[in-house]
């Protein structure tokens, strides 16, 4: 499916039912083109808002003015017109006949216009052809008036357009702007399965996956496939392990998920003969290729899996805060980008092609971490023109650190030796050096990041280092558990999650003008994670969205007990942590998974 295509589908999304072959393909290709996905957020955003209008009733006096006008104009139409011009029509000949009577100059012409004869034939002498203009329809200009009059009497869209017109500096994000209702549409839906302990989780277009074990001592593992129409969960892989599995990230057509192999203690002897012992923990980076978006099963076997990346996670060789070897996924288009620490603790920023016959012989390193700095939080715009990760690392005292590094593909300065053909090449260069940005995520055409300084005297200069004005520390309220993207209690959370910061955005539109803008109006935020078409965070008081352009969306109280939190495009998936009154699983009740998403812009319900 091609944009065209999919631009004429878009207007009709809300009547697409779920499991249409024009709706599976629609989501497929929104997942890899960024511009209709722009579309299709920006036609949910005008509806709902047109939706949420009231009517505007036209003043009393309107039509009668309205009338005036075109009877006036009508008149002149008439002094133009050849013989054999078609009569008046009738709901416009009082007005014609009143018009005559308050013009000082009557032509004769406008005046036997309103005759039940008709027009009088003109007869013209003329010496000569001479060119004459274009004559307009009258019933054109009649037609062109009256829908002008049924616009103004619906309302909805000429009073949004005037609107915003009028009012260019009204932002909805400001702080004097009334919270929005709730935006999102939760779906909830309940599995039968005995790998009732839930790890991770995403949503595609088609299905939502995830990884679980099925008890506390952890000795089976599985990925499932969960059909969002049938509630059945399937096995994605053909046996369980004692691995652990955790799924990072996906689409319709590819899944990302890292194993963890069950941690060794080693003993090892220093130079000088001293043992000392460490943890060795073995993992590798996976990929599976969904050739069958409906069915992703064949004979029983998993299809297409490659393993793109593999090493040991040492601990004593990296500093106490890094507990991971993974520290951000992305996917843009068909490729992937990874941040990873090899066996000897150095960090790398890789890119897959994922679509290639052998991904991992597609690698290519994009950046390598200096000793004791970590790269971490990868994004990319769809096209891949423009990569940004954050670089950070620990002061003497303590303070985590972050600067943003961006990589742009850009047209290639002429050589002056020898023949030159123009061609585009790549320039990694630091976006911001100050220390305090982190996590920086890009959403549609706007790079959005946390930030613990104080932007308001600097908001052009993305390269500038202001004064701190709080020290950039994990900051967590107390008694305060922010979720992850994955189960803290599996995968222990990366340091940056609790940095608390301003949210803000800059649009990526080429524009030198363009500024820094703080977007989040309800405390600082932290835990920031992207999708296609929104970006989530968690405020002092709950949770906020944001769209690419900065509008705020309300999601509701639903995630304040979720266990893990996973944004992937366009979909939220999170599952509740268990409470102490859980109900314990019976022979009369199945055990099971419940598993909550939401999907931005909100996507039709499927039929249960």
């Amino acid at each position: 499916m091609n944009c065209t295509q999919a631009q004429i589908l878009i207007a009709a999304y809300r009547e697409l039912k779920q499991g249409d072959p024009q709706a599976i393909e629609l989501d497929r290709h929104l997942e890899e083109c960024a511009a209709c996905r722009s579309i299709l957020a920006r036609n949910s955003i005008i509806g709902e808002s047109l939706r949420s209008l009231p009517v505007i009733e036209p003043a009393p006096e309107l039509h009668a003015q309205l009338m005036q006008h075109l009877a006036a104009e009508h008149a002149k139409f008439m002094q133009q017109s050849a013989a054999g011009t078609p009569a008046a029509p009738a709901f416009l000949k009082p007005y014609l006949q009143e018009h005559a009577q308050h013009t000082h100059q009557v032509d004769a012409f406008a005046a036997l216009s309103t005759a039940e004869t008709g027009p009088i034939p003109i007869i013209r002498h003329l010496p000569r052809q001479r060119r004459r203009r274009p004559i307009t329809n009258q019933f054109a200009i009649i037609g062109l008036v009256a829908s002008f009059l049924i616009l103004i009497m619906m309302g909805g869209l000429t009073s949004l357009l005037f609107i915003t017109k009028g009012n260019p500096q009204v932002a909805p994000n400001k702080s004097d702007s009334v919270a929005p209702p709730t935006s999102v549409i939760k779906e909830t839906y309940n599995t039968q399965t005995s790998y009732t302990h839930v790890a991770s989780a995403i949503g595609t277009s088609n299905a939502i996956y995830y990884s679980a074990h099925n008890d506390a001592t952890q000795s089976q593992w599985i990925l499932m496939q969960l059909n969002r129409a049938t509630r059945i969960s399937t096995p994605l892989l053909d046996q369980t392990g004692n691995s652990t599995l955790l799924l990072l990230s996906g689409d319709a057509q590819h899944l990302v998920w890292l194993q963890l192999d069950p941690v060794k203690v080693q003993t090892i002897k220093s130079s000088s003969g001293l043992e000392k012992t460490q943890t060795v923990q073995s993992w590798s980076l996976h990929e599976i290729t969904l050739s069958q978006p409906n069915s992703i099963l064949k004979n029983q076997q998993k299809i297409n899996e490659s393993t793109l990346f593999s090493s040991t996670f040492i601990q004593n060789q990296l500093p106490i805060w890094i507990h991971n070897p993974v520290q951000g996924v992305a996917m843009m288009g068909k490729n992937l980008l990874a941040s990873v620490i090899d066996n000897k603790g150095i960090s790398h920023l890789e890119e897959y092609q994922l679509d290639a016959i052998d991904p991992a012989s597609s690698m290519r390193e994009i950046a390598t971490g200096k000793h004791n700095h970590i790269l971490t939080s990868p994004t990319a715009m769809a096209d891949g023109s423009q990569i940004f990760w954050a670089d950070e690392w620990e002061s003497s005292n303590g303070t985590l650190n972050s600067n943003i590094w961006t990589e742009q593909a850009r047209v290639a300065q002429p050589n002056s030796l020898g023949r030159w053909a123009t061609h585009m090449t790549k320039v990694k260069s630091e976006f911001l050096d100050n220390g305090s940005a982190f996590r920086p995520t890009v959403v549609g055409n706007s790079l959005f990041w946390l930030t613990t300084v104080d932007l308001t005297s600097n908001q052009g200069t993305p390269t500038a280092s202001p004064t701190p004005t709080q020290t950039p520390t994990p900051a967590a309220t107390p008694g305060q558990v922010i979720p992850s993207s994955v189960d803290p209690s599996i995968y222990a959370a990366p340091v940056d999650q609790t940095i608390r910061g301003s949210l803000v955005m800059l649009p990526l539109n080429g524009d030198p003008s363009a500024t820094v803008t703080t977007i989040s109006t309800r405390g600082q935020a932290m835990n920031l994670q992207g999708g296609a078409t929104f970006i989530l965070c968690r405020t002092d008081t709950d949770y906020e969205m944001f769209d690419s352009n900065g509008t705020p969306y309300s999601v509701g109280s639903d995630l304040d007990q979720a266990l893990f939190i996973s944004v992937n495009h366009n979909t939220t998936v999170w599952t509740d942590a268990i409470k102490p009154d859980a109900v314990t699983p019976t022979p009369q009740v199945p055990a099971g998974v419940t598993l909550s998403e939401f999907t931005w812009p909100p996507m039709p319900t499927p039929a249960h």
